[in-house]
């Protein structure tokens, strides 16, 4: 039994750290946007667009792994909340 459970709990810190890790990647790849190397790829709207985009993803990880919602009853109606709020927020910057 306590191999299992040693076995669960590893498995849950190598999920944390590697959702860690793709977080500060993706910031690092937000943070990128703002520079002026993105800026001659997009415009200044599409280069924001990205970025907001960037900063969806990393709010669905951090409330799935971080806040527990994973799997719950609240992870449909978090999805659903952060799709609407985030094509409002890009309309909003593409427009």
């Amino acid at each position: 039994m306590s191999d299992a459970i040693s076995t669960a709990d590893g498995a849950q810190v190598r999920r944390v750290q590697a959702v860690f890790v793709l977080l500060v990647t993706l910031t690092l790849v937000a943070l990128w946007f703002t520079t002026s190397s993105a800026h001659d790829l997009l415009s200044g709207r599409g280069a924001a667009a990205v970025a907001a985009a960037v900063a969806f993803v990393k709010a669905r990880f951090v409330a799935l792994e971080f806040m527990e919602l994973r799997g719950t009853r609240v992870q449909p109606l978090f999805d659903g909340w952060l799709a609407v709020v985030g094509v409002v927020c890009l309309v909003l910057v593409l427009r």
